[in-house]
């Protein structure tokens, strides 16, 4: 599957950073479907954009530790 794929290239851990909106949330499942080895970061503030220019890097520090605690 596409998963097999992203091991292949060398990646071992896959993040889906999405706009906290329904169209956000449904990107994240479809991608989730398709990899289910991949994680979700939920977002608050904004898109990963948004949110890394509202708190900066402490704002998605804190985000990614939110899954992998």
């Amino acid at each position: 599957g596409l998963g097999d794929v992203y091991k292949r290239q060398g990646y071992d851990h896959i993040y889906i950073w999405s706009d906290p909106d329904p169209a956000g949330d449904q990107m994240a499942q479809t991608l989730q479907n398709a990899l289910p080895q991949a994680i979700h970061v939920p977002l608050t503030v904004g898109d990963v954009t948004d949110t890394y220019l509202k708190t900066g890097k402490t704002g998605l520090t804190q985000a990614l530790n939110t899954v992998l605690q």
